[in-house]
């Protein structure tokens, strides 16, 4: 579609430039010079540009919750594992009788 509308305003052009060279004046005139090409010129090439593509709404809202290190749940299960295994030494330790004296007779 573009290229119809391309080539139609590259015609256009190019009729308005060859009947605006190939018309004799009928009297004396004044010489307007690139004057009398300029609307035609300005109308074809206004033509020939593509529309103004309308920029997309574009709304990007990016929400992101933060939570401190200790409230973090894998540190809350690391903890709570490590005072598990603390509490199991503390315990095995208890029951194996390191307060008690060997009496060697």
């Amino acid at each position: 579609m573009r290229f119809v509308k391309r080539m139609a305003s590259a015609a256009a052009l190019i009729f308005a430039v060859s009947a605006q060279a190939g018309a004799a004046p009928a009297g004396p005139s004044v010489d307007a010079g690139p004057a009398v090409l300029q609307a035609p010129v300005v109308l074809a090439l206004a033509a020939v540009q593509d529309p103004p593509v309308p920029k997309p709404d574009v709304d990007v809202s990016v929400t992101t919750t933060r939570t401190v290190w200790y409230a973090d749940p894998v540190w809350i299960t690391i903890g709570v594992l490590a005072a598990i295994l603390l509490i199991g030494v503390i315990i095995a330790a208890s029951r194996s009788g390191g307060g008690s004296t060997t009496v060697v007779k």
